[in-house]
């Protein structure tokens, strides 16, 4: 985990503040003037909102992204997150993620967390599915350069993949957003429905919940064909003290706790 001092260099480089170094720690910007704490806080926790916010692409290019937030975007790629390349010149991919109405209150939790990453706020969008309309919102990010290095751990010719190297990205802040986007609660314990994937790559997944967090799972098949994760009853207990701390209250269902 890394620290820096409360206000925090990313949050100046996107906000266009331009420092100046006086003996008192203060810090102007705009005729503003900021008190300069000296407190540490974890890296990334202090970011703020940069909606309406235009930056150069030279800024966009230097944004690296803190722990906290790049597992969660991680966990939303696990389930129902994507990245787009917009437009035919568009080098670097945008993160999106889209829930029905019903599920606002999941977004807005995400948007709040993504928003030092956004331009704009929710969208609304109506959709055709089977004949009949669907109310949404979706949520993207800037395209940025980190976005597009989170690309291509994710696709293999455009389709998400799950590769070796979510042992090391399953964290368990990603892990509780995985099971907010694709667990469900049959009445006896958690499923996650990974039906996506390949039968290879949902191995791949168990093996890291078993061998990393002691979460024993199985593999069970939803109409025959889809393969889906089968958390066993006894680990239930252990899967809810590791994400509970990540999780929406309006999630809470999916873990047979509402």
């Amino acid at each position: 985990m890394y620290y820096v001092h409360s206000i925090n260099a990313l949050d100046l480089q996107l906000s266009n503040v331009k420092l100046y170094s006086t003996k008192k720690g203060v810090i102007c910007s705009n005729n503003k003037k900021f008190v300069c704490s000296k407190d540490l806080v974890i890296w990334g926790a202090n970011l703020y909102s940069t909606v309406g916010i235009r930056f150069t692409q030279n800024e966009l290019n230097m944004v690296k992204l803190p722990y906290f937030i790049k597992s969660v975007m991680i966990g939303l790629l696990l389930s129902d997150g994507y990245i787009s390349f917009y437009g035919k010149r568009s080098k670097n991919g945008s993160l999106g993620l889209t829930q029905s109405l019903s599920h606002s209150g999941y977004l807005y939790f995400v948007f709040n967390i993504l928003a030092h990453y956004c331009s704009w706020y929710p969208i609304y969008n109506e959709r055709f599915r089977f004949g009949k309309p669907t109310y949404n919102l979706e949520i993207i990010t800037r395209s940025m350069i980190c976005i597009t290095e989170l690309h291509n751990k994710f696709y293999v010719e455009k389709v998400k993949s799950i590769k070796p190297s979510i042992y090391n990205d399953l964290t368990s802040i990603a892990l509780a957003h995985w099971i907010m986007g694709d667990g469900t609660f049959n009445g006896i314990t958690l499923l996650l429905c990974t039906d996506s994937y390949s039968t290879k790559e949902v191995v791949l997944l168990i093996n890291v919940l078993i061998i990393k967090y002691d979460i024993h799972c199985t593999i069970r098949y939803y109409n025959q064909r889809y393969p889906r994760i089968y958390i066993l009853k006894k680990s239930l207990p252990k899967i809810r003290k590791i994400v509970l701390p990540y999780m929406h209250s309006s999630m809470l269902y999916k873990l047979g706790l509402k």
